[in-house]
């Protein structure tokens, strides 16, 4: 406390005869470098509006280009021969009969061209770019240089002329006979942004071919025009810093000619001593907290590396007390790892291993990968009586800690019911469905399939409550398929719900494959997943494949598709052999 007190009347004291770094530095070179960043800042300027210009140019045509695949040019274009029609009979837009001589959607509608469909069509290009403001089609009047709306997605009344303003940027004409308008506007929310308006042949039937830049078309000619707006223009600098940071070390190292011995003291001497403490600093980890390096050097220079050397001897006492903290985090981190290790080990002391029995028609072959070290996703299977198994899979709506926690629970209330009325599973699920909503406030749900198999008669009786869709491999067609059927509703969410009972025969011979979502929903580096169709294709590859060469196989395409390092959810699978 003595020290922090004695240090802050230092700075107090030197703070009053403070005579910057900056403040050297302005009286050698202010003149030269404020010249120097005044002609660098407008070139970069200037760069970036011609870069972003050229960028939207090429964006507006490429917009153009698709809208033109997208539509029914034929009926587009004889819209525009009509209006054309009406355009050249009365080019008086003050008359008031101007308007009537455009035809209505009615009239086009008689004669074949579907307006609605048109103005559709156009929607869905400019939903598509979120940039486009306005897009339709028009015709361009070069002589008095304007173009006369056919059809927008604004509902502009058809004949509606629009000038193009020299004042807000002009037009020029380009190669392949587009005309383009840049604008440079400001909004009072976005700050500036630029709009280009474009104007794109209907069809290169209405271009020669000729690249000649004076090339302008027949008067009157039909285009489709484009309105963009443009408000990211200003972060594209960065994109051309690197001409700005060569020009600075340009005359940085001018200046360093100049000015370099006047510094030398001042600067360099001390940023010396600064660095030999540094350098001692690191070179002695094992020190780390208990040596001070940087009080044993003495800066007088009441500037910026003075600052600097009051910040490092600052940082040296915080460091010190971040590693004492660091320490204690690290403990504690320690201990809750092992406490996460030893749940997961109890959470996979649960689940049961595979059911291999001699004396038995069936076997069992299980598989659980949590996302996090302990998992939401579980199973179960246990004999119900001397012929009867019950087998379960399901899936919390969470994962980590509340999904384990969440998951013990469900798999003890859902066991013990399918063990009290093995004779009817929709029931057992009913009650343990009730008995689990009973306590869960957080609103919790769990996805669940539950069986009971019964040997003599080779029938499994279950209940889907929203799990995923069962795959189902049949001996005598010796191919995987899905049994698609509808699902009841998930349990943990609402009280008193009826599950349907349904029944499936498993032949000698044939098995059931059940899965979590983690399998399906697996996802690789490009956020892919791995679907119902790759996986259903993935079993029919090697169909001979059983017991836990299956489950090691689709587990290695599993792994070979999805990110290892990433894995976003439980991956839990359940191999049933009749």
């Amino acid at each position: 406390m003595f020290e922090k007190k004695e240090r802050g009347k230092k700075e107090t004291t030197r703070k009053g005869f403070r005579f910057t770094l900056g403040g050297k530095i302005s009286l050698a070179i202010a003149i030269t470098m404020l010249f120097l960043v005044l002609i660098s800042f407008f070139l970069v300027r200037y760069m970036l509006f011609v870069h972003i210009v050229s960028e939207d140019i090429q964006d507006v045509y490429s917009m153009g280009a698709t809208a033109m695949d997208y539509m029914q040019l034929s009926q587009c274009k004889r819209m525009c021969e009509y209006a054309r029609d009406a355009y050249e009979k009365s080019e008086d837009e003050d008359d008031d009969d101007y308007y009537e001589l455009f035809p209505t959607d009615a009239e086009l509608l008689t004669k074949k061209i579907n307006v609605v469909k048109i103005r559709d069509d156009l929607e869905v290009v400019k939903r598509n770019f979120d940039e486009v403001k306005d897009i339709g089609f028009c015709l361009w009047d070069k002589e008095n240089e304007q173009l006369i709306i056919v059809q927008d997605t604004d509902n502009t009344e058809r004949g509606t002329r629009k000038h193009f303003d020299e004042t807000k940027g002009g037009y020029v004409y380009s190669t392949r006979n587009h005309f383009i308008q840049v604008e440079k506007l400001v909004d009072a929310n976005k700050g500036q942004y630029i709009r280009i308006t474009a104007l794109i042949p209907l069809s290169q039937d209405e271009d020669d071919g000729d690249d000649d830049d004076d090339y302008s078309g027949d008067n009157n000619a039909s285009y489709i025009f484009i309105i963009h707006e443009s408000y990211t223009p200003y972060y594209l600098i960065y994109s051309y810093m690197g001409l700005y940071v060569l020009f600075i070390a340009i005359i940085s190292v001018a200046v360093h000619q100049i000015a370099g011995r006047l510094f030398s003291r001042q600067i360099v001497k001390p940023l010396k001593g600064l660095s030999r403490a540094a350098n001692n600093y690191t070179a002695n980890p094992d020190k780390l907290g208990q040596e001070r390096f940087f009080d044993k050097i003495d800066i007088k220079s009441n500037d910026e590396v003075g600052d600097l050397a009051i910040a490092m001897k600052t940082m040296e006492v915080e460091i010190r007390q971040y590693i004492e903290n660091l320490k204690e985090i690290t403990e504690e981190k320690q201990k809750l790892a092992t406490e996460l290790e030893i749940a997961a080990r109890i959470q996979m002391n649960m689940l049961p291993e595979k059911l291999e029995l001699s004396d038995k028609s069936y076997e069992i072959y299980p598989f659980m990968r949590p996302a996090r070290s302990v998992g939401g996703d579980f199973y179960d299977f246990f004999p119900i009586d001397e012929h009867r198994v019950a087998l379960v899979i399901a899936d919390v709506s969470d994962k980590g800690v509340p999904a384990a926690l969440f998951m013990a629970v469900s798999k003890i209330l859902i066991k013990g019911r399918l063990g009290n009325v093995p004779d009817d599973v929709a029931r057992a699920l009913r009650d343990a469905n009730n008995l689990i909503c009973s306590n869960n406030k957080d609103m919790m749900f769990v996805t669940v399939f539950a069986g009971i198999y019964d040997e003599r008669t080779r029938t499994l009786k279950y209940v889907n409550a929203g799990h995923e869709d069962p795959i189902v491999y049949r001996k005598a067609e010796d191919k995987y398929s899905y049994i698609m059927e509808e699902h009841d509703m998930f349990m943990g969410i609402e009280e008193n719900l009826e599950f349907t009972l349904r029944e499936i025969t498993l032949e000698s011979g044939d098995r059931l494959f059940l899965y979590t979502d983690g399998v399906t929903e697996a996802a690789d580096a490009q956020e892919n997943r791995y679907g119902t169709e790759r996986l259903l294709n993935a079993l029919n590859e090697d169909t001979s494949l059983m017991g836990d060469d299956f489950i090691n196989n689709l587990w290695d395409k599993l792994s070979q598709f999805q990110d290892m390092n990433n894995q976003a959810d439980d991956i839990t699978m359940v191999l049933f052999e009749a």
